[in-house]
């Protein structure tokens, strides 16, 4: 898997650092602006190319922000994600 070996941690603080949790709310928990991304059916490479390339009228492109690593790490958050007071 060509998005396999991120650090869900340092994926959290990417989510955090740029601005993810405006539009998904509590932490990717919940559905506010954009969808709830915990427990996504979503692929990697639909979350990859949704991340890099945005959606017109609905999420920015974050392509220009991220190196791969960064890309891999924020995957690995998003499929870390567990609700609210679980580990």
């Amino acid at each position: 898997d060509a998005y396999s070996g991120g650090d869900p941690k340092r994926g959290e603080e990417i989510f955090s650092n740029n601005g993810c949790g405006w539009c998904h709310e509590g932490m990717g928990r919940q559905a506010g602006r954009g969808p709830a991304l915990m427990d996504t059916k979503r692929t990697d490479i639909f979350l990859a190319t949704r991340i890099m390339n945005g959606k017109a009228g609905s999420m920015p492109a974050f392509g220009g922000n991220l190196d791969d690593q960064q890309l891999n790490d924020l995957i690995a958050f998003i499929h870390s994600i567990k609700p609210e007071g679980t580990q």
